[in-house]
């Protein structure tokens, strides 16, 4: 399929496919249900014995203007979240300094805003596009910071100061413990930033320049 609009859609159902919801806010549709419909028929009509094409006509069906764009943002948050909270809990306990707090609640609440604005479904004009890209900046930065001292840090450099400097089975234990949950972590960051920056939402362009 060459098709833009379906090639976006189809994305958009691999980044959706592991969030748990009845339905999907139809917003998240780089196009009206109707539009993709039709896109999706005359693909059809083309290429009749394509069974994809059948499957994404189906899909349809998951997006609707009744489910809760803050329940959606709140899926998509709380994992990141979670990770951060207790990983900054568990390493100013044992002596890095208290602003390390700030990050789990500048990445909940600027996550959550952002997906909110951007699920607004209304054209921006320039100082709004800016507000929410500058929102987003600042929480993927937290996200940065969490995910470096987390992963390389208290991860693979515990590993090197467990095994080699000081052997530990504790220390080790940690070590993996913190590669593990910083694998998680990103994922979760890249399915947010997909829904951040990449998604199309209901083909809303933002490139308007009044302030």
């Amino acid at each position: 399929m060459k098709n833009v609009l379906i090639k976006n859609y189809i994305e958009l159902l691999k980044e959706a496919s592991e969030i748990r919801m009845v339905k999907l806010p139809e917003i998240l549709l780089p196009a009206p249900k109707d539009k993709l419909r039709r896109e999706i028929e005359l693909e059809i009509k083309k290429d009749p014995e394509q069974e994809s094409s059948y499957y994404l006509l189906g899909a349809l069906d998951l997006f609707s203007h009744k489910a809760h764009e803050s329940l959606l943002a709140s899926k998509l948050a709380i994992v990141p979240f979670l990770i951060s909270f207790f990983y900054v809990i568990w390493i100013v306990f044992h002596g890095a300094p208290w602003l390390w707090l700030l990050n789990p609640v500048v990445i909940e609440v600027g996550a959550m805003f952002s997906l909110m604005l951007k699920m607004l479904g209304k054209e921006r004009n320039f100082g709004q596009i800016l507000l929410v890209e500058a929102i987003a900046v600042i929480t993927f930065s937290c996200y940065s910071a969490i995910f470096i001292r987390l992963v390389f840090y208290s991860g693979f450099y515990g590993l090197y100061t467990s095994t080699i400097k000081e052997f530990s089975l504790w220390n080790l234990g940690l070590s993996l413990l913190a590669i593990f949950f910083g694998w998680h972590y990103s994922k979760a960051i890249n399915k947010l930033h997909y829904f951040l920056f990449t998604n199309k939402y209901m083909g809303v362009k933002e490139l308007g320049f009044k302030l």
